[in-house]
């Protein structure tokens, strides 16, 4: 069960990640005077790099913070 919730909240922050992106990378890209498209193509690339990553972690058991919630919710499985 907490591996689920860790997955869950994984999803649903890399969503959060994902608008606050869509809404920062205008000025983003005006701060580093680089084209609009490109600053989007490259952080939602780094996203869902990122979340792939995490996300096959967190479904193999080897995510600390989703082994430490599973142990919190499930505490006698951990002995």
């Amino acid at each position: 069960m907490g591996l689920i919730l860790s997955l869950a909240s994984h999803i649903a922050g890399t969503i959060t990640a994902a608008i606050l992106i869509y809404f920062i990378t205008p000025y983003f890209s005006s701060l580093i005077e680089a084209e609009v498209g490109f600053v989007y193509l490259v952080l939602y690339a780094l996203l869902a790099i990122w979340s792939v990553k995490t996300g096959r972690k967190i479904e193999k058991g080897k995510d600390n913070a989703a082994n430490n919630l599973e142990k919190i919710i499930f505490p006698e499985d951990g002995k």
